[in-house]
């Protein structure tokens, strides 16, 4: 049961870094796996649960290393993902082990250290012959991308061809159960990645859209749909740049991902360093400050946001204004009382979904609802829906 109660937390804790990213999910993992860990070493393990305790322990860890990871805290993601490697290697639990080797193969590679991305994943190749074609493959991308930040062209497009190869084997029944985030979005990923390391930016941005539509994982789709704005930024396709920002601005501060925010802000730095309009030019800055402050603003500090609207460059080049919605039902179908303000205009007559900046509405006014048939708080949103 207690081992049960472990599996059942760790899917939990697993959830919450999914749905919200390292910086915000790492804490409450992290805690988590304290307490865990000062549960088993202060209580006597029945016999026979030794091994499974300690591989779910490591699990816990391995959980709490890559959270520590996407949060930035780069030293004790390390400290976390060595205990986590003890823990799998006392367990006899190779399966953990290996995984736990990835992640240190992927650490070492998105902190641009390269050839230690290399020698992990060399390491693994070399002593076990045993690996499933899916596992292979997983650690022949890692290869494949930290020859490409080497810019290691040929290397780079071997390890990438035999990584094809091996993933169309398709899944084995001796695969890891936490394998199953190796999949078809992944491979397109590193496709473009590798691209974009070796300068082939045109053949990338094919590869980045496929693995953002790919993946449903709420996380995972965001730090992808920043490589594929990057990638429009690097081609500077700004029709493309124009649309991505507008879809992405709204999630900043509600996916808290260093791998994100590293991202978007080099998608940044290429959008004010490049031959961009004005408007981009605009849409850019906007979006740098959200990567400043990603943390939604407070309902109080809302409506001083809309008072300042003509200011904002944000909200230039954006703005459409006069949309309201109710906070309760989200119908846009609304009657304000008296006190409209002036600059209001228009009501759209169907549901609207996210608002493109979700912290510049106004919620300070009174109207009626016609989807609750009662009065309701109504939101004044000074800048365009998207649909």
């Amino acid at each position: 049961d207690y081992v049960e109660g472990l599996r059942r937390e760790i899917k939990n804790l697993v959830h919450l870094d999914q749905q919200y990213g390292g910086a915000a999910a790492a804490p409450v993992i992290v805690q988590a796996y304290k307490q865990m860990r000062h549960r088993v070493n202060t209580s006597e393990i029945r016999n026979g649960l030794h091994r499974d305790v300690y591989s779910a322990l490591s699990e816990v860890a391995e959980v709490a290393g890559w959270s520590l990871h996407d949060s930035a805290n780069d030293s004790l993601a390390e400290q976390v993902n060595h205990e986590s490697l003890s823990l799998a290697r006392m367990a006899g639990d190779r399966s953990m082990e290996l995984f736990v080797l990835q992640n240190m193969s992927m650490r070492a590679e998105s902190l641009g250290r390269p050839h230690e991305s290399i020698n992990v994943s060399r390491l693994v190749l070399g002593s076990d012959r045993r690996l499933s074609p899916r596992l292979e493959a997983l650690f022949r991308l890692r290869l494949a991308r930290s020859y490409g930040l080497l810019q290691a062209d040929d290397e780079s497009r071997r390890q990438l061809g035999r990584a094809h190869s091996l993933f169309e084997d398709g899944v084995r029944a001796d695969d890891p159960q936490w394998s199953w985030w190796v999949n078809n979005a992944q491979l397109c990923w590193f496709e473009g990645a590798v691209r974009v390391d070796l300068g082939m930016k045109t053949e990338s941005v094919d590869f980045l859209e496929q693995s953002a539509h790919a993946i449903p994982e709420p996380r995972m789709n965001f730090i992808y749909r920043a490589w594929v704005l990057y990638g429009y930024a690097l081609n500077e396709s700004w029709s493309n740049v124009d649309r991505a920002i507008r879809e992405l601005i709204s999630d900043v501060g509600i996916f808290q991902s260093r791998l994100a925010m590293v991202r978007l802000g080099a998608a940044v730095n290429l959008i004010e360093h490049g031959n961009a309009p004005s408007t981009i030019r605009d849409l850019a800055e906007a979006l740098r400050q959200r990567l400043t402050n990603p943390i939604s603003r407070s309902r109080s500090r809302s409506a001083a946001a809309g008072s300042r609207a003509s200011q904002d460059p944000a909200q230039q080049g954006l703005v459409r204004r006069g949309y309201r919605w109710c906070l309760k039902s989200r119908c846009t179908n609304v009657t304000l009382r008296r006190g409209e303000p002036t600059w209001q205009k228009g009501m759209p007559s169907r549901l609207a979904s996210v608002c493109v900046r979700t912290c510049c509405c106004v919620t300070s006014t009174a109207g009626y609802c016609s989807s609750t048939r009662r009065t309701s708080r109504i939101g004044i949103c000074p800048v365009e829906w998207r649909k």
